[in-house]
């Protein structure tokens, strides 16, 4: 009995609440019932007043552009062509501007008639640069060593050794976070080793 009515003691309380925060309601701290809600953020200029977090950004990570060097400004080209120092090609409203153009070449197909662009030659790098616009996200880069050989690029100082190959119609495919660096800058490695780009794709926030 003593045992019984110590419980029976024990578990008559005055519930004593936590304070709520944002994310989470108050409870009793002796026995863990919940007594309030969350208070929820109270954000201004996109951080909370309350708890300093920040406001997620609207909308979902969508493809924003598809840049297929097929469907895009290739018809003018012609296999083996330069660029020049810059070309723009545009779809769904955006642009991708290539600057800094060297040893860059048009209208290029793979096995399977898919226009390309080529960079390099058998002795001197290809390169070019482009920069995304605040809410792409992601770009996406679809390429492959130019016909069987081997070939290593760089995206942004990050070397990558290439698997597909033009011959094959197929391409590796290299994802590069942009929600902190907008600039791209693409190149080929080893001594100007050949290699192709089929497509670059915009990804972010609509």
């Amino acid at each position: 009995q003593m045992k019984n009515a110590w419980i029976v003691e024990f578990t008559k309380h005055t519930c004593e609440s936590t304070e709520a925060t944002c994310t989470q309601g108050s409870s009793c701290k002796i026995c863990g019932v919940a007594t309030g809600e969350a208070l929820g953020h109270n954000y201004v200029d996109g951080i909370c007043s309350v708890c300093g977090a920040e406001e997620p950004t609207s909308g979902e990570v969508t493809e924003l552009a598809k840049f297929e060097f097929g469907a895009n400004g290739a018809t003018g080209h012609v296999d083996g062509n330069d660029l020049g120092s810059s070309k723009s090609y545009t779809e769904n409203g955006y642009t991708l501007a290539l600057t800094g153009i060297s040893k860059v070449y048009g209208g290029g197909k793979d096995e399977k008639g898919n226009s390309c662009i080529k960079l390099g030659t058998s002795s001197v790098v290809g390169t070019f640069t482009f920069t995304v616009p605040e809410n792409v996200t992601e770009v996406v880069i679809y390429a492959a060593k130019y016909k069987a050989k081997t070939s290593k690029v760089s995206v942004n100082g990050t070397t990558y050794t290439l698997t597909n190959s033009s011959n094959d119609g197929a391409y590796d495919v290299i994802k590069v976070d942009t929600t902190s660096t907008k600039k791209i800058t693409f190149a080929t490695v080893s001594g100007g080793v050949r290699a192709m780009v089929n497509t670059i794709v915009f990804n972010g926030i609509a």
